[in-house]
């Protein structure tokens, strides 16, 4: 009796599709013992997309409270505290932020207000609007900068 055996030909079959694909096709897995996930890359990468069009307003929120952590030591809770100090408003232009997020899809939600901080420091000093945030960046962050150019400007 002839026995097929798919590790011969470095293929395995997917558990969710129960297509027999090659072993490229899947994503490696140290805790299996052929090393490899049970699923193919197309139905892992269908069932994460699944995932995060169903939980994606708690994952964006989620990576944006982890980020703002890292980078400027900002729990959740102090973030809130200084959206509401500022009346979810920007420290400069005084405007709710309008700006969202670019994807090229539909679902464009509004960008949360940006953390503002000293590049040398990382000290935080307020929240901003895309637009200042990404004009005081502009200005290499120095307001000396910034005001010469407008008092040239408008002084002709």
């Amino acid at each position: 009796m002839l026995v097929f055996s798919l590790e011969l030909y470095n293929m395995k079959e997917c558990t969710v599709c129960k297509a027999e694909k090659e072993y490229s096709d899947f994503y490696s897995d140290k805790r299996n013992s052929d090393t490899l996930r049970s699923e193919c890359k197309n139905c892992h990468s269908a069932r994460s997309k699944k995932y995060y069009l169903k939980h994606k307003d708690r994952i964006i929120d989620q990576v944006s409270n982890s980020f703002r952590y890292v980078l400027y030591g900002l729990t959740k809770e102090k973030y809130d505290e200084m959206v509401k100090l500022q009346d979810n408003k920007c420290a400069i232009c005084h405007k709710k932020e309008t700006g969202s997020w670019s994807n090229g899809k539909s679902y464009k939600p509004v960008k949360p207000l940006s953390v503002d901080h000293d590049h040398t420091t990382t000290q935080v000093r307020g929240l901003l609007c895309d637009n200042c945030n990404n004009g005081i960046a502009r200005f290499n962050d120095d307001p000396k900068l910034l005001i010469s150019q407008q008092e040239g400007y408008y002084n002709g």
